[in-house]
């Protein structure tokens, strides 16, 4: 059997004891969106670990770059759950970013265009002096 650190030691434990305490008390339901929030987040970290013990791709990164599965899981549920709660910020400020990228490139054009038209215009009067 494979040894477990002793951080998961300590999570296997604390969740057998609160096991009976969370059978004893109210629903999820009834305590509020942080009880709601914490049990949804761990079932769902749960379900992360057990598939990225099962993917490839995570077995690769972790016996190449030595990472724990678990921790690659956990790592990918609270950076998902930290872009899903600034998503208010960052998509506005993305969006801005874009319009102010494009508004740029519009403005470059524009002016190369003008230089360009100058240049054309001033070759035209030098033909023009020429003949």
């Amino acid at each position: 059997r494979k040894l477990l650190s002793k951080k998961q030691l300590q999570l296997m434990r604390l969740r057998e004891r609160l096991q009976p305490v969370a059978q004893s008390s109210p629903s999820s339901a009834e305590l509020g969106w942080h009880a709601w929030f914490s049990s949804r987040y761990w079932q769902l970290s749960d379900k992360l670990e057990q598939a990225a013990r099962s993917s490839r791709v995570c077995q690769f990164f972790s016996a190449n770059f030595r990472l724990d599965p678990q921790r690659i899981a956990l790592g990918f549920a609270e950076g998902t759950i930290l872009y899903k709660s600034t998503v208010w910020l960052h998509v506005p400020l993305q969006l801005w970013l874009v319009m102010q990228f494009f508004r740029q490139r519009r403005t470059s054009a524009l002016l190369l265009d003008d230089e360009g038209a100058k240049a054309r215009r001033q070759q035209q009067q030098q033909q023009q002096q020429q003949q």
